[in-house]
């Protein structure tokens, strides 16, 4: 079983009786388990909320402070202070307070503006650039899902519904299934993730309930190798709150694209049987074969006309 992975947390408390405290949220430039990038400048400096712990104030609870947030050396940074003179602001301080390292942290957010995902870093699991976020809350955590030692956080966008990250430790429909599966094939870790292009090492973490965002390309490699169905696994993954809209696009628009390039292909080669035809119609010794072989051509015209059609149709599906 792969050592659990440990974030070193920043988090200072300046002022007890003021209830002042500094904690750093969120690393910036590396992707985090939900396969997000977050570019330097998508936070800037913005006013917000503290959640009540583990993102509650979302379901009612009164919020326990308010600070600001902004941009320190490559990470996301909370300056706060707790409503002391309430007591779950008391003891909310006092249960950060006490865990000291061990406490976490997330923020709940939603996208303003994205960035390009290249295809080498779709390949590499990333699933947007976010360039520009609005921040309404930072909340104290059990336990944070970053991938990096010193990412601080995970990430709750549009708390108000579902938080789409599985908190680590908890089984997840995706680890679950694919246990089972590999398993029953008599399968090592390794020969899992040779197949999906991962080490061992993060095969076994996303066994174990790590929610690790893998790829459909690397879902289907997967399907494969376990003796299953993609949309079994994808299922599964969707349970754990996955969403492959932007792979499906991509999916589309390639099968657009390959469609295209078949009747443009066709297209082509009944243009040129058509020019043969005509060809042979001009030097037809009797009118009878004359008028055939234009006929054909024709025919051959026509059918190369309805695949023209077709390659405009899925150039335009492909574009759009």
């Amino acid at each position: 079983m792969p050592e659990t992975e440990r974030k070193t947390l920043r988090v200072e408390i300046k002022d007890d009786e003021k209830g002042i405290v500094t904690a750093a949220f969120a690393k910036l430039g590396v992707m985090d388990l939900d396969g997000d990038i977050t570019l330097p400048g998508a936070f800037g400096s913005q006013k917000v909320g503290v959640s009540a712990y583990g993102h509650n104030s979302w379901m009612g609870e009164l919020p326990i402070g308010r600070g600001t947030i902004s941009e320190k050396d490559g990470e996301a940074v909370a300056e706060l202070k707790l409503f002391m003179s309430t007591q779950n602001g008391r003891d909310h301080f006092e249960v950060i307070k006490g865990m000291g390292d061990l406490q976490e942290w997330s923020y709940g957010f939603d996208v303003k503006e994205t960035g390009e995902v290249t295809e080498e870093m779709r390949q590499q699991g990333v699933r947007r650039v976010l360039k520009k976020l609005k921040v309404h809350e930072v909340s104290p955590v059990m336990r944070g899902a970053g991938i990096d030692t010193r990412t601080l956080g995970v990430k709750c966008e549009s708390c108000g519904g579902k938080v789409p990250t599985q908190k680590g430790g908890e089984k997840t429909e995706l680890g679950s299934l694919l246990k089972t599966l590999r398993d029953g094939k008599e399968l090592s870790n390794g020969d899992l993730g040779e197949s999906m292009e991962l080490s061992a090492t993060v095969v076994g973490q996303i066994l174990d309930g790590e929610p690790h965002r893998v790829s459909l390309k690397r879902l289907e490699s997967a399907a494969g190798v376990l003796g299953t169905s993609l949309s079994r696994l994808r299922a599964a993954a969707e349970t754990d709150g996955h969403d492959y809209a932007d792979e499906d696009d991509m999916r589309r628009r390639g099968a657009f694209a390959e469609e295209a390039h078949e009747a443009a292909t066709k297209a082509h080669e009944l243009a040129k049987s058509a020019r043969r035809e005509a060809q042979a119609a001009v030097e037809a010794q009797t009118a009878v074969e004359g008028k055939a072989a234009l006929e054909r051509a024709e025919a051959y015209q026509e059918e190369a006309q309805e695949e023209f059609k077709r390659l405009n149709r899925n150039m335009e599906r492909y574009i759009v």
